[in-house]
């Protein structure tokens, strides 16, 4: 369902001068930056909303409801630093595009649907990601999660570090 997220990232990515690949299993939405000879390196951020009513209280708080498949009605906020990870991966995809004579290879920026249901990133493999919308196959894949942790704070480690799955 995250069909404005989706059109806000490709919107984005076009104004930055990357190839944009969009309706990915159902709402997924793809950037390819090409810069010469390299790696290819793949940027994934979760983008889908949760069903949580935002209580923050803030003028810009999620008053969005939406209706599931089952036919109930819910609130959706994006919760879980899902805004945060959409706003990290356009940063980087702008600070990239504006600095295109430090690097070279190519950057894939994926806008990944339903995160949370653990069906988004099945649904655009499935849905061809990398044959009928021509996504170039990954060197190197990165994916970033907030935490509760003190600001400032950056833990990696290569593998899976807070939760994953496999199809």
């Amino acid at each position: 369902m995250e069909t404005r997220t989706a059109g806000i990232i490709a919107r984005k990515f076009e104004t930055l001068g990357y190839e944009v690949r969009t309706g990915i299993g159902e709402t997924g939405v793809v950037g390819i930056l090409r810069n010469g000879d390299g790696p290819t390196v793949m940027y994934r951020a979760d983008m889908d909303a949760n069903a949580v009513e935002e209580a923050t209280g803030l003028d810009y708080a999620s008053t969005v409801r939406v209706t599931r498949p089952d036919g109930v009605e819910v609130p959706v906020a994006h919760m879980c630093g899902h805004d945060a990870h959409v706003t990290w991966m356009l940063g980087v995809a702008k600070v990239m595009a504006e600095n295109k004579d430090i690097w070279s290879g190519t950057l894939i920026f994926v806008g990944q649907p339903a995160e949370e249901p653990i069906t988004g990133a099945a649904a655009m493999v499935d849905d061809g990601l990398y044959t009928t919308h021509d996504v170039p196959i990954p060197d190197y894949l990165l994916a970033l999660h907030t935490a509760p942790v003190a600001t400032g704070l950056v833990a990696a480690r290569s593998g899976t570090i807070m939760a994953g799955t496999e199809k």
